[in-house]
């Protein structure tokens, strides 16, 4: 594996595990200050850590067009999952509405092979079957 590949797979791990301490860490806030005020207080932090971010990258560009559109359209979806999770989590352990939440790796695998003809292999696919499996085990 060549160092870029290395390099984003460490990435991706990175990502994976800040989003598992974030998603622990809401759970804790809901309880403590209701889902409203931790999924306002949340998106507060966030987006100044996105914006020094890409302002420190130099890479802005706010021309609008279709992936604008695009990229509004996935941040209004975000917005909606926020605030369906911290409702959920009010009602159900963070060890159950997480883990599910998670699955929509499904969705997005299955919105890539229809609309951007990606193709599956193997090996995705076995993921898809132990990713129905956890879903399975996880909500009985």
């Amino acid at each position: 594996m060549d160092e870029e590949k290395k390099r984003g797979i460490s990435l991706v791990l990175l990502a994976g595990l800040l989003w598992g301490v974030g998603s622990f860490i809401s759970k804790v806030g809901v309880t403590a200050v209701g889902p409203w005020t931790a999924a306002y207080v949340r998106s507060l932090a966030f987006f100044p850590v996105v914006t020094g971010y890409i302002l420190w990258k130099g890479e802005l560009s706010l021309n609008w067009n279709q992936g604008t559109a695009y990229s509004m359209a996935a941040g209004l979806l975000t917005g909606a999952t926020v605030i369906l999770a911290r409702q959920a989590l009010q009602f159900y352990d963070v060890s159950l509405v997480n883990p599910v939440i998670r699955l929509n790796i499904l969705v997005t695998l299955l919105l890539s092979v229809i609309v951007l003809k990606e193709r599956i292999n193997w090996k995705k696919g076995l993921g898809v079957a132990f990713a129905l499996g956890a879903l399975i085990l996880l909500s009985t």
